[in-house]
This record gives C-alpha cells, structure tokens and sequence, in this order.
C-alpha cells in the first residue's frame, strides 16, 4: 500500500491547491530511495511560481535527507528546518503545520509528533496563495525537477492545526483517524488504483502520472490495515505498537463512517 516515485514526472496531482484560509496540517508516510537536493514531497507550486505556496520536502547538500517545511507568507517562505531525522528506506512519519495567529508558526515534525523537529515563527502576515494543485511527489504539469525518490504510503490534508493527541492518532491510524478528524483530503495511497481515492469523503481523488505500486509497502511506524470508509469493522480500534499513552478524548473514535462509536479506543506511542 504505498506507490514507488522516481521520475521527474512521476506524481498524484489532486483537483485544487489547498489553499488554506488559517492554520492547516498536512500528513504524509515516506522514504527515500536517492536522496537529493530540494525533493519535493508535497507542493502547490512550481519553480517559476515566485514565493506562493508551501512546499515540504528535502534539503540541499549533507541535509539532502532530511526534510524541512516551507510556507509563504508575507511575501518570503518561512522555513522550519532543516530537521536532524535523515530519512532512508525506513518508513517515516513527517508532518508539516502552519499555524495562522498574531505571532504565526511553522512547525515541522518527524516520528514524534510531541516535540517539534524545527519551527520557525514571527509576525510574517499573510499567507500567499498558490495557483497550482497540490501535488504528491512531483507535478506532473510542470517537469522541473525536485521529484521525490522513495515511496509515499499516505498522505493527508486538514484545514486546521492538529494538536498532539491528534498527530499521535494520524501517526499509529492513518486513513482511520484521518477522516475521522475531519481531513479534507485523505488518500491512503493503495498503489494499484488510479486515480488514488480520497477517504476523506471530500472528492479530492489524486489522478496517478507514471508511478508504479510499490515493492516495498508502508511499514514501521504505522502499519496500513485492509480498510474504507464504506467498510464495517467491528473490532476495537488499537494499533500495534508499544504500550505508553492513552488518549481519551478518542474514546469515541468510529471504526467507520455511520458506524456506532467504538468507547475506549486506546492509541498507544513508543
């Protein structure tokens, strides 16, 4: 469950840039097969676009692996990073928040998903909206380079800042506590439909452009399991992995969407 990008080329383009009016979060389970300078992960803009946008990705030289998240606001990109996790052919969970308010934040995580890998943060003002739609690993309208080498297994959007309790859930869930949290865009990245469908119930389906299904499915820190919104799973919602944390305000966590709730639903963290 996870597609292979090594292409310059190679993408999932969705339908809009996601252009946030506030805060917003985004999601994403990765690798890197190569690393290089400046891949793209997730953008919405292009080379020639000017400072628009927001980008997460890689950095340049010894930090070619490790990532870093930018967002235009008040005319320049705010960049938090470079972060100190180089990523490799281990799965990682990288997640990018930008929080809109009188002094505005930039926040990049990287498996932990309490402690901060890099932030930066200002009185910077607007943020400065893009013209391109969002794209996973490169935009396959505009070949300019900065693909993503690796495999993505996930990938979510929403239209506000996550708090810890709520990236912990994303991390060890995935597409499960993503639509339940209201993302706008969810795409598990199954590999082997086109386009990717978006859980999220919200039609942002991502239209595939030369990537193949990878060999080397999303495992580690979050381990996809067989699921859709329309599907009816019984079972408690637990996710395998080391005991530590018990958050309750998923008490209510539904397996599926109409679904009864399911009451103490327990997320663990390592």
């Amino acid at each position: 469950m996870a597609r292979l990008f090594a292409g310059a080329v190679e993408g999932i383009l969705l339908d809009d840039p996601l252009n946030p009016s506030g805060s917003f979060t985004i999601f994403a389970h990765c690798n890197i097969s190569i690393p290089a300078d400046f891949m793209r992960l997730v953008s919405n803009r292009s080379d020639g676009d000017g400072t628009v946008g927001f980008i997460l990705g890689t950095d340049s030289g010894p930090d070619d692996n490790n990532m870093r998240f930018l967002v235009a606001i008040g005319g320049a990109f705010r960049t938090a990073g470079p972060g100190a996790t180089e990523l490799g052919s281990v799965y990682h969970t990288v997640c990018g928040i930008y929080i809109a308010a009188a002094t505005d934040i930039v926040n990049l995580y990287v498996d932990d998903m309490d402690n901060t890998e890099a932030t930066t943060s200002g009185i910077f003002g607007t943020y400065n909206d893009a013209t391109d739609n969002l794209a996973i690993g490169n935009n396959p309208n505009h070949a300019d380079g900065n693909q993503w080498n690796g495999d993505v297994g996930f990938f979510a959007y929403f239209d506000r800042a996550l708090s810890a309790g709520e990236r912990n859930a994303v991390k060890f869930l995935g597409p499960r506590a993503a639509t339940q949290l209201g993302a706008i865009v969810n795409l598990p990245i199954l590999g082997d439909e086109s386009p990717e469908p978006d859980w999220s119930g919200n039609g942002h389906n991502g239209v595939v452009t030369g990537t193949t299904k990878a060999n080397n499915p999303s495992t580690g820190l979050w381990t996809p399991q067989p699921w859709a919104p329309s599907a009816s799973v019984a079972e408690s919602v637990e996710p395998p992995t080391p005991s530590g944390l018990i958050l309750p305000e998923y008490g209510q966590l539904r397996t599926a969407i109409g679904d009864p709730p399911v009451y103490g639903a327990t997320i663990h963290r390592s």
